[in-house]
C-alpha cells in the first residue's frame, strides 16, 4: 500500500490519468482503487461538490430538523407504484426514480435510515446527470463527424484543397 495518491488507470490502456487519456474507450470506464466508475460519475459529482460550497458560502453550514415522518408513506408507496408500473410498460423517466426515492426519505423517521435514503437520492440525481452529460456528449461526436464527413467530401470533390503545411507555407511566400 501507498502513502501517495489512488492509483487510477485507464481501464483500456492501463495508464496512469484515465479521465485525461486519449485511448478511446467504448464505455468511458476507468478503474480507480479497483472500483469502476464513469468520467460522467466524476463531473457530476465535482458539480454537486460545488454547488455545495456556493451554498455554504451563501447560507453558512446549517443544521435543521431532517422532516420525515410517517405521513409520507402512502405516497412513497403511491411514487413507486407509477415508477413500476412505468418500468414494465418501458416509459420510466428519472424524474419517475427520483419522485419514488425522494418519498421513500421523506417517509424515513430513523436518522440513519434517513441518511441511507438521502444517499439513495443523490445516486440517482447523478446518474440522471450522468445521462444528460452522455447524450450531449454524444450528440457533440455526432455533430463533429457530420462535418468531418463534409470536409472529406470537399476534399473528395475537389471543392476543398488538401495542403500539407509544407504547401501552405510555399504559397504564402
Amino acid at each position: 500500500m501507498t502513502d501517495g495518491p489512488a492509483d487510477e488507470r485507464c481501464h483500456s490502456c492501463g495508464r496512469l490519468d484515465p479521465i485525461n487519456c486519449p485511448c478511446p474507450l467504448e464505455d468511458d470506464v476507468y478503474l480507480s482503487d479497483n472500483e469502476l466508475a464513469t468520467k460522467e460519475t466524476a463531473d457530476a459529482v465535482l458539480d454537486v461538490a460545488e454547488e455545495r460550497v456556493r451554498q455554504v458560502a451563501k447560507w453558512g453550514v446549517q443544521s435543521i430538523p431532517l422532516g420525515g415522518n410517517e405521513s409520507w408513506v402512502h405516497a412513497a408507496n403511491e411514487a413507486r407504484r407509477i415508477a413500476d408500473a412505468r418500468d414494465k410498460e418501458g416509459t420510466l423517466t428519472w424524474a419517475d426514480v427520483l419522485l419514488e426515492e425522494v418519498f421513500e426519505t421523506l417517509a424515513e423517521t430513523d436518522p440513519a435510515k434517513f441518511r441511507e435514503e438521502l444517499v439513495q437520492v443523490a445516486a440517482v440525481a447523478v446518474a440522471a446527470i450522468e445521462d444528460i452529460d452522455r447524450e450531449a456528449a454524444d450528440a457533440e461526436r455526432s455533430r463533429v463527424a457530420a462535418e468531418g464527413a463534409v470536409i472529406d467530401q470537399a476534399i473528395q470533390e475537389g471543392r476543398l484543397p488538401l495542403r500539407s503545411p509544407a504547401d501552405t507555407a510555399r504559397a504564402a511566400e
